[in-house]
């Protein structure tokens, strides 16, 4: 994101950028690292929100969406198209499939799940949870100010909740 406004990139490139890392490390609770939520089942399913905004009046959010590698990505990708500010649930990961966003099975992988069952026994009181929601702010030569947010929720978070992110 430095690199970005160094170079005179604007400040959206590099919120949503820093956001993007973050989401592809694996170690935070936002993308490959996002928190899973208990399916009926007994399964996880890794549902996301993410959402980002200007000074300018650009503003685009997703919640509660399932697969997608960058949930940023498709908030920004929604803020740039207009109309919808907010989608959310099956019909905004639907929509991001069909405009051609990275997908990843919604279910966690076994090192996800593990992971995610070790926290959860770290934690003990499920209210007590710290959501570990990752963003960024930038503001580049222009004066614009940009953030970017996302998350994967909280551990033991209902399906189709939609978190504060969004």
């Amino acid at each position: 994101a430095m690199e970005i406004l160094r170079k005179g990139g604007d400040a959206l490139e590099a919120a949503v950028a820093a956001v993007r890392h973050m989401e592809d490390s694996g170690v935070l609770n936002a993308g490959s690292g996002s928190m899973g939520r208990k399916a009926p089942d007994g399964t996880f399913v890794v549902q996301m929100d993410a959402a980002v905004g200007t000074s300018a009046g650009l503003w685009g959010a997703v919640g509660a969406v399932e697969g997608i590698r960058n949930p940023i990505d498709f908030a920004l990708a929604l803020a740039i198209a207009g109309g919808s500010a907010l989608l959310a649930g099956k019909d905004a990961t639907d929509r991001a499939k069909a405009m051609g966003f990275l997908l990843r099975n919604p279910r966690m992988d076994e090192v996800a799940l593990a992971r995610h069952e070790e926290f959860l026994r770290q934690q003990g009181d499920l209210s007590s949870q710290a959501s570990e929601t990752v963003g960024a702010i930038a503001v580049d030569l222009n004066g614009l100010v940009a953030v970017a947010t996302s998350t994967g929720g909280f551990g033991d978070m209902e399906l189709g909740r939609v978190g504060d992110v969004a």
